[in-house]
């Protein structure tokens, strides 16, 4: 049997249940009783594989986003090693002592503030186009902001903000891309089969074991908005 033959057992058993929406009201009982034992047979002989393929298929969708976040998780790793660290270490080294000096020696009615001084830094950060620079800012505005006061803090985290989304799309590569793009499409097949696998457990008369099987998955997403999902249990 084909692996798809499944979806065709379980159009055979709906098929008696349209029959008697459609003419129930207008059958004999003879008819009726007919109907029900074929809706029965046809349960008996393909409940165990229509019950196991389905399973089997939705183990298969939930490793392959599994599989397709491995992927992305390998090339975030090879852009986070593409990184030289000793150039980012020393940009932190610079960048942590600027920044002290932001917190020190203000003169707020001239307009020397922390957080026009942190906005000074983030425009030549840009202008430089040195990505170490950016990102040794962005990695380090959290050690300025929690020791500003409360309005400069705040206006310090939206530089923040902005440095970070510069420094995200500067690590967003193609290949980070088209893996996201991967794992979002291996979800959506997923979810088309977790719905198939709910209709299937309400067809066959197994919705509360199905229900309970689903409820051991999670589902979840990941810092960056991509979806995954993982067996809490064996389902």
């Amino acid at each position: 049997m084909a692996k798809t033959d499944w979806r065709k057992f379980l159009a055979e058993i709906k098929k008696t249940d349209e029959e008697y929406n459609k003419y129930g009201q207008a059958m004999t009982p003879l008819e009726v009783g007919k109907l029900t034992e074929k809706k029965q047979s046809l349960k008996q002989t393909y409940f165990s594989y229509i019950s196991s393929e389905v399973k089997q298929e939705l183990k298969d969708k939930i490793k392959q986003v599994q599989d397709k976040r491995d992927i992305l998780q390998l090339r975030k790793k090879g852009e986070s090693n593409s990184w030289d660290s000793a150039k980012l270490f020393a940009e932190y080294g610079v960048m942590s002592v600027i920044l002290d000096m932001s917190l020190v020696a203000q003169s707020p009615a001239l307009g020397d503030t922390v957080s026009a001084r942190v906005k000074k830094l983030f425009e030549e950060a840009k202008t430089s186009e040195n990505k170490y620079k950016l990102r040794a800012l962005a990695d380090l505005l959290d050690g300025v902001s929690v020791k500003a006061e409360m309005e400069e803090a705040r206006k310090v985290n939206s530089i923040k903000a902005d440095a970070q989304k510069i420094v995200n799309n500067l690590r967003e590569t193609p290949g980070i891309i088209e893996a996201k793009d991967a794992v979002r499409t291996a979800f959506e097949d997923f979810s088309q089969t977790l719905r198939e696998y709910r209709d299937a457990g309400r067809t066959i008369g197994e919705e509360t074991n199905f229900d309970w099987h689903i409820r051991e998955l999670r589902l979840f997403t990941d810092e960056d908005g991509v979806p995954g999902v993982e067996e809490v249990k064996n389902i």
